[in-house]
C-alpha cells in the first residue's frame, strides 16, 4: 500500500494567533481581515487587484461581476 505523505503546517504564534482573533470575531464570511488578505495576495502575484472567494467554483461568476 502506498501512502502519501502530508507536508507538516509550517505556523507560528503570530498565524495561530491571527486565526483565533478571526474565529473570536464572529465573522467568518466577509470578516473584517478579507481586504488586508486580498492586498496582500494581490502584492504577492504582482496584480493591481484580487478578490477572495469561498470556493473556486464560485470563480466563473465572479468573473462576470464589473
Amino acid at each position: 500500500m502506498y501512502r502519501v505523505r502530508l507536508a507538516a503546517a509550517d505556523l507560528d504564534k503570530s498565524d495561530i494567533k491571527a486565526v483565533l482573533e478571526v474565529l473570536y470575531s464572529g465573522r467568518l464570511a466577509l470578516g473584517l481581515r478579507i481586504k488586508d488578505f486580498e492586498r496582500a495576495i494581490a502584492s504577492y502575484v504582482g496584480v493591481q487587484h484580487a478578490v477572495a472567494v469561498n470556493s473556486g467554483t464560485s470563480i466563473p461568476k465572479a468573473r462576470t461581476i464589473r
